[in-house]
This record gives structure tokens, sequence and C-alpha cells, in this order.
């Protein structure tokens, strides 16, 4: 049986500890996430609200919250946008400072209308979301999330769940962040289905039963805990990422699986037997990463689909017992799908943000980039070939010791 009141206390504790902020006012900054569920909302609120989760449904978050103001001004009322032809979707798909993504633009058309029929139907779209009487059991929370689910164009089972959650009801978003959390503390399984998304809903239920705090106060803590940074909150490194998480600093790892079983790892590799007492610290990594080039000498990034998604060299972190040149290979494999020769190192960084050391080494796909099939898995979204000009400081530093090799390996911290 969990102990979820000790878990979220441990978890808001940590999360408050690990913030540049003084604890009072990311207390202040949290303190208004008690205060969401069930307000009485506007039509026009719960429109704007419905477009903004069309536009953040699977993208990421940053990207869309830099084009809020934007995507308001095309969308600003329902009734006006409900009757919106073509001409005002090439209007707004030719704006240049715009998401231009056609599906997500004539969806938001085709739910204004909807929104506007029930409107007309049940005198306001808070009506509608009552006839539900959602507060009054969870059968009926469910219903409703179905019943949007069917009618509102790009409204997937996460993002309906996002929505419910952002119209002020007592529901987690069961997104990946979340998740990853939830399945670590040995809450939920790992493979993706209906029926996990509903249980950590579910637990995020319990949660908010065991502190008596609202599911809302109780989703923005995990997420916050689990982002990779949160200016609002003050949290520079998130602490349970996707990869390199800091369990060293993490409250709940006594109750966390991944912790547990790196943990077994290491000790195995080191030929003892594990013991609840010993001390497992992860805060440092070692990292291994490739900088491939095309013909035009423009260096291949990836980008990630964990974390908000980053642009980064393909590579990743030495597994126990790994060379840093079969790390390489695996990572590369793994991340692109495609055999590469190592010609050298040409560098050793340190990050302080991440207690982390990168090897850069010099590679070449052992088919040429003009030809190769990379097949991206599922923690990268997107490669392409990126100008020198176009790399961040610290990354281009790295690709251009790398690129002017003169034999001696390189060392900076950033």
């Amino acid at each position: 049986m969990k102990d979820y009141k000790a878990i979220f206390e441990k978890v808001e504790s940590t999360l408050i500890s690990h913030s540049t902020l003084d604890a009072d006012t990311i207390r202040e900054r949290l303190e208004k996430f008690k205060h969401l569920e069930g307000r009485i909302l506007s039509d026009s609120e719960y429109y704007q609200t419905l477009v903004h989760i069309v536009f953040y449904s699977g993208f990421r978050a940053a990207t869309v919250s830099a084009k809020l103001e934007v995507i308001d001004g095309h969308f600003s009322d329902f009734e006006r946008v409900a009757g919106y032809g073509n001409a005002e979707v090439e209007r707004i798909l030719s704006d240049p400072n715009m998401i231009r993504h056609k599906g997500k633009v004539q969806a938001c058309i085709e739910n204004a209308r909807t929104f506007k029929s029930i409107v007309v139907k049940y005198g306001s779209f808070q009506g509608y979301v009552g006839s539900f009487e959602p507060n009054q059991s969870f059968e009926n929370l469910m219903l409703l999330k179905e019943e949007l689910q069917y009618r509102f164009k790009f409204l997937g089972s996460i993002t309906t769940y996002h929505f419910l959650t952002d119209i002020g009801m007592p529901v987690i978003k069961p997104d990946r962040v979340v998740c990853r959390i939830f399945q670590r503390l040995g809450l939920i399984e790992s493979i993706e289905s209906e029926e996990r998304l509903l249980k950590t809903v579910t637990q995020g239920r319990k949660f908010a039963q065991a502190t008596e705090h609202p599911v809302r106060y109780v989703d923005i803590v995990f997420a916050a805990y689990g982002q990779v940074k949160s200016d609002e909150f003050g949290i520079e490194r998130g602490i349970c990422l996707e990869k390199n998480p800091a369990c060293s600093i993490c409250g709940v790892r006594s109750y966390c699986n991944y912790y547990r079983e790196q943990a077994q790892a290491l000790i195995h590799h080191g030929g003892q037997e594990w013991d609840e007492s010993m001390a497992f610290q992860d805060t440092y990594r070692l990292s291994v990463h490739a900088v491939i080039t095309n013909d035009e000498q423009q260096v291949l990034q990836i980008e990630a689909t964990y974390d908000d998604g980053q642009w980064g060299l393909p590579g990743g972190s030495l597994e126990p017992g790994e060379t840093v040149h079969e790390a390489l290979v695996r990572e590369c494999l793994e991340e692109l799908g495609c055999e590469i020769e190592i010609c050298y190192m040409s560098g050793v960084y340190y990050h302080r943000a991440y207690n982390s050391h990168a090897c850069i080494f010099r590679c070449r796909l052992v088919t040429p980039p003009s030809d190769a099939e990379i097949r991206l898995s599922s923690e990268h979204s997107e490669y392409r070939y990126f100008a020198l000009d176009e790399l961040s400081p610290v990354q281009r530093q790295r690709v251009e010791d790398c690129l002017n090799f003169d034999g001696k390996v390189k060392s900076a911290a950033f």
C-alpha cells in the first residue's frame, strides 16, 4: 500500500528546496493552483481554452506558449470564428507569426461551430458542462470526458483530460511527465493504453484525497518535478527527468522502482549485493556525442520528444560497464537507426547545469549522409543538418573544436 500523503509531501518539499526562489515565493506561486477547481468560466474563456488545447496537442509546450497571443488574435471569438470560410483559413495560414498547421486551424473553426450550437441549446457552455453533474461522481466526469472527445476535433484521450483540468475539473493531466513519475513509483504500468491514462487519473485523485489538496495542485507539483525546467517556480533543471534524473536529491527515491533498478545494476557490475542502506548517487553523468556532417559541413542534430524537446547532437549517457566507444555506437544506432564510424575524440566539456562531462567525437555515417536512411527512435521527432551559425554558443564551440581538430583534445567548462 503506497503512502500517498508521504510521497506527495516529499515531492513537494524537494521541489521547494530545489528551487532558486525563496520558500515563501515558490509557495505563493504554487498557492494559486489550489483555487482553480470549480471556478465559473465565461463562454469566451471556455473556447479560448479549447483553442489552446488544440494547438498544444502534439507540439512542444514552449513553441505554442510563445505563439498564444497570435493564436488568440485569430480565434478570439467563437461566434465570429464559426463563420470563417476558406478565405479566412488562407489568411491565417499566410501569417508568418502563426503556427501554420492547417488541420489545427480547421479544427478550431469546426469546434467554434460545435461550441456555438452547444451554447444555443444549453444557454452557455457552463450549462452544458453542468448538465453532466461532473462533480457528483467520477462516472459522470468520465461521461463528460467521452462526450467532449466525441464532439470536438483534435481532442484525443490525453488532450481531453488536459482540457478538463484547465476548465477546473478535478482531473490530473496524464501527460508523459506525470505518467513517467507514476510509472517509476510503481503506480501505473509501462505499456501505453487508455487504461493506463485512466489509472493515472485515478492515482492523481488518490493523492488529492490523501493530502486534502485539489487535484490541480497535485498536478502542478508533479509536473514541475518532472519538467526539464520551470522558470515560474525557479527550477533550472527538473528532478525526475526522462534522461539523467537527479535521483540523489529526489525525496521519494525510497519509493522509486527506477532508482532501485539503476542502483541494483550498478551494484551488480561492482560485484556487491544490493542493500537499501547503500547510497546511490547519480547526479554526475558522463555522456558521449557524435559530430556528423553532410557535404555542406552542416551538423546533424535531432529533436527530443521528452523534457519539452531540445535539439542536440546524437548520443547519450554511458551504461554501466560500457566503454565510451561502445556507448556512442549504441546510442547512434538506437537514435538514428544507422551505424557510425568513430574517427577521433576532439574534446571533453563540463556542463555545470547538468553536473556532466560530455565527450565529443568526430564521426561519420557508414552510409553517406546523402544516401543514409535515418530512422529516429520514439525519443526523437525530427532531424536536420544545421549551419554552424544556427547553433547555440556552447554547441558551436564544441562542434568547431571538433571540425578544427589539430590532434590535441580540447576541454572547457560551461
